[in-house]
């Protein structure tokens, strides 16, 4: 059966977010990626933030969370919504305008907001309770011959979507009517929209030439027309497609994002001031995100022409994440309460600004499900371990989304024209330096998308993979709370009962850790040990192979002139100590001075550079000392890393000290290990089972083809485990097997040719 798998490749998994840049791409993100994001900012929101009232800021943030929850069907996110519903009682907001005046309150188009949230929930569970005050306040509005409850732009986001649910919940044109009169009193009645430009006036305070910006323009304040166009969608979506008036809505949508368009800056923002863009000179979160969920989501319907538009949304999306999106998830630069253009900075937010957010990430991830797009894969660092110059690269734009499977061709270049390969998956050669390559991908129409990945082939260079400062701002401390570190002490040759006992060895309020010495007045160090050796202990950073080990430094003194230092480490089960000493501290000094230290042979393996430590099992009689050298090189993974230490024989009233701190390991980076496939066999009917042996929680999928250049088409989708709870690795989507924290896997899934043409295991957009 060897011979099956002949061909078998993989690669790993990553989805990277976009990198900082003046210049935002217009290439839309897979959807995974576009989703991933959006957790990461609504989890963090509602792991630091309180369910907040049913008032028109939090109201906004739940239209978001909710839409979002109907996109990724994740529980947390619906019980997230039906918590803060139930402690607002499912009722509206009572906001303080009208000093708690009921009927004026009734009145006020922000307190109508929570109203979306609260129809949508009651789709999901028909409870009476759940509409019954909205309503109430909406029967109130319909009842009214006024018109005018929406005087401020913002007001139609809070109210318009509300009244277009009603009207299709209950088949009552009364609900959709009334939202049409209300509409044109905002719009022709008080001169809000301003027609030659496309774009709308916050209120009638801002009416050109009333108000104008420093530059004498007109103010569009980008969050305000943000909530008129969400709004409007909003709204359309919620109507019937053969509803009055639906149409004019749609008009309006297209009209302003007409005018919307050609002020998008480069990053992908929109500024606060549309029209005097420098005036706030910074990202707006709010403004952005609404125009972003807007223009995606009048493309998904079919409203905006998606070859104009899409750059623009790709844009605006790659912008936020790249600016606005922290590293945890808190979403920055979002305006804070205003009514007009204004400042935001990068530790700014609302939760308005993450309702917009998570409405934007849920549209866009529709709309990159229905793309048409190029990937070219994570961006990649290769390193020419062989030190020729030069290193093998693995192109793979199987992460590709071709819905219709209308691709017909795949070419790979190199900065510029140069065009170095063809196929969905390409081996080149490429040599050192940083190549920015273009993968462009052509349908059957000859249209064509491109991607560019940035590979970059280096010489190996050492990484730190783990320091321990030892910091102690007060008292001593022992030793073994730091990470893991224990001690082996010897106490006239034998193991000492002071072992991780801050009397023998531990963290001083100097901020190093020390070992102590056979004399000292004070406590905690008097009755302390006598000057024998210690052997400090940690266990080692996981999978540290001897054979990558570059260097161990820290920072080392001493009170006497004979005290040693060695590395120790741990490898099959026995301790070595370095075989020379590296460095005996100070001279014999009162008030010693830091040394940096460091062990760096040609090779860690070599045995001679090594003694073995003999003795070592904690708190068993016996010595601990040195033994004679390693009769062969040592080989595999280091499990534990310290320093063998030894205080000197200089008998000082004021104490030898031995101390240390900032221990550190340096190694090189580990080559990319390509998985082993130990076990292939059928169960019959067509059911084989696979196990691999990867990297570690790395994705992997399964493709059956007759060509190496085969489609996604050619993807597995029958991916299943016989015993999940058992089975090494997780399935996911009937695709993706990701392994488990050992790189295992196990999967059965079914063939239906011999898997002679099962010719390739690699990384795929679950």
């Amino acid at each position: 059966m060897t011979t099956k798998f002949s061909l078998l490749f993989l690669i790993s998994l990553n989805f990277l977010l976009p990198s900082m840049g003046a210049v935002s791409s217009t290439n839309l993100p897979a959807r995974p990626e576009i989703l991933s994001v959006a957790a990461l900012v609504n989890d963090f929101w509602i792991s630091n933030y309180g369910l907040d009232d049913a008032g028109w800021s939090s109201a906004t943030y739940y239209t978001g969370n909710q839409r979002f929850y109907e996109i990724t069907n994740n529980p947390t996110y619906l019980n997230r919504s039906v918590d803060w519903a139930t402690a607002n009682g499912w009722l509206r907001s009572e906001k303080s305008r009208y000093n708690g005046n009921v009927v004026r309150n009734d009145e006020d188009a922000d307190n109508h907001c929570c109203g979306q949230t609260y129809i949508d929930l009651y789709r999901i569970d028909p409870q009476p309770i759940r509409i019954a005050d909205i309503v109430r306040v909406e029967d109130y509005i319909v009842a009214q011959t006024d018109t005018d409850f929406l005087s401020w732009i913002d007001a139609f986001y809070m109210q318009a979507p509300t009244l277009a649910k009603l009207a299709t919940l209950t088949t009552n044109s009364a609900y959709s009517d009334k939202l049409w009169a209300m509409y044109n009193d905002t719009k022709s009645t008080r001169n809000l929209f301003d027609a030659t430009e496309g774009l709308w006036f916050r209120d009638a305070a801002y009416i050109y030439p009333a108000k104008t910006t420093s530059g004498g323009n007109k103010v569009f304040w980008a969050r305000g027309n943000g909530w008129m166009l969400a709004g409007l969608c909003r709204v359309i979506d919620a109507l019937p497609s053969d509803a009055p008036n639906r149409n004019d809505y749609i008009a309006m949508v297209q009209t302003m994002a007409a005018a919307l368009a050609p002020l998008q800056q480069s990053d992908g923002f929109w500024r606060s001031s549309l029209y005097e863009p420098t005036e706030f000179d910074m990202p707006e979160t709010s403004g952005t995100s609404f125009y972003a969920y807007s223009m995606a989501w009048a493309i998904n319907n079919g409203i905006l022409d998606r070859k104009t538009y899409l750059p623009i949304v790709a844009k605006a999306w790659n912008g936020l994440v790249a600016e606005s999106v922290h590293p945890n998830g808190f979403l920055g630069y979002v305006q804070q309460v205003a009514a007009q253009p204004g400042p935001s900075y990068y530790n700014d937010t609302k939760a308005y600004g993450v309702g917009a957010f998570l409405l934007a990430a849920s549209e866009l991830s529709i709309l990159a499900e229905n793309l048409f797009s190029a990937y070219a894969g994570p961006d990649q660092t290769v390193y020419d371990f062989d030190m020729d110059g030069m290193e093998a690269v693995t192109l793979d734009a199987t992460g590709t989304h071709d819905p219709e499977n209308a691709a017909v061709a795949y070419e790979w270049f190199d900065t510029g024209s140069l065009m170095i390969a063809n196929g969905i998956t390409a081996q080149v050669t490429l040599p050192l330096g940083v190549h920015d390559i273009t993968l462009r991908v052509t349908d059957m129409d000859t249209n064509h998308v491109e991607d560019v990945v940035q590979i970059t082939v280096t010489t190996p260079v050492p990484e730190q993979v783990y320091i321990e400062h030892f910091d102690n701002d007060s008292g001593d401390t022992p030793l073994d709370t730091y990470n893991g570190w224990t001690v082996l002490l010897t106490e006239n040759g034998n193991i000492s009962s002071y072992t991780n006992q801050s009397k023998a060895l531990g963290v001083a309020s100097g901020s190093y850790g020390f070992y102590a010495p056979k004399q000292d007045n004070g406590t905690p160090w008097n009755d302390a040990v006598p000057n024998e050796a210690a052997l400090v202990r940690t266990d080692a950073p996981e999978g540290t192979d001897i054979e990558l080990l570059s260097s161990i430094t820290w920072d080392a003194s001493g009170d006497n002139i004979d005290h040693e230092y060695r590395v120790a480490i741990e490898i099959g089960g026995v301790w070595y100590a370095s075989n020379v000493s590296l460095n005996d501290g100070a001279p014999d000094s009162g008030a010693p001075a830091d040394i940096p230290l460091s062990f760096s042979p040609v090779s860690f393996a070599t045995a001679s550079n090594w003694l073995t430590i003999e003795n070592t099992t904690l708190g068993a009689p016996g010595a601990l000392s040195l033994g004679s050298a390693p009769a062969s090189h040592l080989v595999g993974v280091v499990t534990s890393f310290g320093l063998y230490l030894v205080s000197g024989t200089n008998n000082e009233v004021a104490g030898d000290h031995v101390r240390f701190d900032n221990f550190a390991i340096w190694a090189m980076p580990t080559p990319a290990t390509p998985p082993s496939i130990t076990s292939f066999i059928s169960f019959g009917g067509g059911t084989w089972e696979l196990i691999i042996g990867g990297m570690p929680q790395t994705g992997y999928a399964f493709y059956s083809s007759p060509d190496v250049t085969f489609t996604n088409a050619a993807i597995v989708n029958s991916l299943m485990q016989a015993n999940p709870t058992g089975d090494p690795g997780t399935v996911t989507g009937g695709n993706l097997l990701t392994t488990d924290g050992d790189g295992n896997g196990k999967v059965r899934m079914i063939l239906t040719t011999d898997p002679s043409g099962f010719v390739r295991v690699q990384s795929s957009t679950p």
